[in-house]
């Protein structure tokens, strides 16, 4: 495979070239310091802590290692709080 070298004919032409990866490269800059700049939000748990038991089986979870066994199996519950479903997304943790 070979390396491709583009040779300008006239000494305008690498001034042009110049110019256009200088433009491209100040707008890649720009563009990173745009991005850091943006804030962030900072993302907590809620502090009011709920106490909740599910009034009904709704499934089966299996818990899976990397090699297809099985390590842990159990049941899935509805849990509602104050009246709304409540899920919880950390498969690790246990309710």
């Amino acid at each position: 495979m070979g390396v491709l070298f583009l040779y300008p004919k006239m000494k305008g032409e690498l001034n042009i070239m110049k110019k256009i990866m200088k433009r491209l490269l100040t707008g890649a800059l720009t563009l990173a310091i745009v991005f850091t700049a943006l804030p962030t939000t900072a993302v907590h748990a809620a502090e009011t802590q709920y106490w909740t038991e599910s009034e009904e089986r709704v499934g089966i979870v299996e818990r899976v290692n990397n090699d297809g066994s099985i390590s842990e199996t159990f049941n899935e519950g509805h849990i509602t709080v104050d009246g709304e479903d409540a899920y919880c997304i950390d498969i690790n943790t246990g309710l």
